[in-house]
């Protein structure tokens, strides 16, 4: 793997969408990112449209009147683990 600076892997929209994740059972995208500016937003349920089709988000759909909640699953926890553990490795 080609070696990244550590700020720009974290910034990487997968990255801190799987680090956001983690502290949170269930949520939705605003709580997720509640102070986000639109752009960020986009980024952000892009990057969650990528972890569910990965298997490193689990997505349940809305109940009325809600947005839909996402939550890591243990193979996002471990990717998110062995990203992280590159950087250390680099």
């Amino acid at each position: 793997m080609k070696y990244q600076p550590l700020d720009a892997l974290l910034a990487q929209p997968q990255v801190r969408t799987l680090r956001k994740l983690r502290r949170f059972d269930w949520a939705t995208i605003d709580e997720v990112y509640p102070d986000a500016q639109p752009t960020e937003k986009h980024s952000a349920w892009r990057a969650l449209k990528k972890l569910v089709a990965a298997g490193f988000v689990e997505i349940r759909d809305a109940t009325t009147g809600r947005h839909n909640e996402y939550r890591i699953t243990a193979a996002g926890r471990a990717e998110l683990e062995r990203v992280l553990a590159s950087q250390d490795a680099a």
